[in-house]
């Protein structure tokens, strides 16, 4: 739940220590498994995933109710209890 960030209206997962073709197989995971929207991002010389704000909706339905309640601010809004 902490390694993450909300940016702009999405959120980015702080994956600095994966490949970068690592994040990419992942991104394509999250679209094919949960239709989610997800990019890689530069951070720096290293990657982190970065969903926008068109799948946060869904990212917070999927996820919200297994996070604990201090860590909904994470979701920019786009949480559901």
């Amino acid at each position: 739940m902490d390694d993450g960030t909300p940016v702009s209206a999405g959120v980015k997962i702080a994956t600095h220590g994966f490949k970068e073709e690592d994040i990419l197989f992942l991104c394509n995971v999250l679209k094919k498994k949960y239709d989610l929207l997800a990019r890689p991002h530069r951070d720096g010389h290293q990657f982190v995933i970065y969903i926008p704000k068109a799948s946060m909706a869904r990212l917070g339905c999927l996820i919200s109710a297994y996070m604990v309640p201090s860590m909904h601010r994470k979701l920019n809004g786009y949480y559901f209890v």
